[in-house]
């Protein structure tokens, strides 16, 4: 990875370097460690949303801890980590999928709705970060 990346301040930085420092790690997971030091709350609960080997805890996204912003931020960085849909991915919802699309609709398109782009990307003042995280993830 040889670029400047962008930080939106020091603890961004400070999380970054210390959950990456001397270690390997792919794009994905760049990516999702980038994301995830951007919100406060998901600094605080990284181990509860991630760890090297177990991977994504989708669960995490229920937590009661999470707020608005860091639930958009936690589907980001699940589905730059490894496509991750909230709802679509979750093993009952795979099964379901593959039956009948139209027979739950309306849990569908709420759904379809968190996981849209403008959605995720309704944070103003993280936009930047998005894609900064998006361009790790292409590397």
């Amino acid at each position: 990875m040889n670029r400047d990346l962008i930080f939106k301040n020091q603890e961004h930085i400070t999380f970054f370097e210390k959950n990456t420092k001397d270690k390997e790690f792919n794009c994905y997971e760049f990516s999702l460690i980038y994301l995830l030091g951007l919100a406060e709350v998901t600094r605080i609960h990284f181990n509860e949303i991630y760890s090297k080997e177990l991977g994504a805890k989708y669960e995490s996204i229920s937590a009661e801890w999470q707020t608005e912003e860091s639930i958009r931020l936690t589907i980001l960085a699940f589905n730059l980590y490894e496509d991750y849909l909230f709802g679509f991915s979750e093993l009952t919802y795979q099964n379901k999928l593959a039956h009948d699309f139209n027979h739950e609709q309306k849990n569908w398109e709420s759904f379809i709705k968190i996981n849209s782009i403008s959605n995720l990307f309704s944070d103003e003042k993280h936009r930047e970060f998005y894609l900064q995280a998006i361009s790790l993830r292409l590397d």
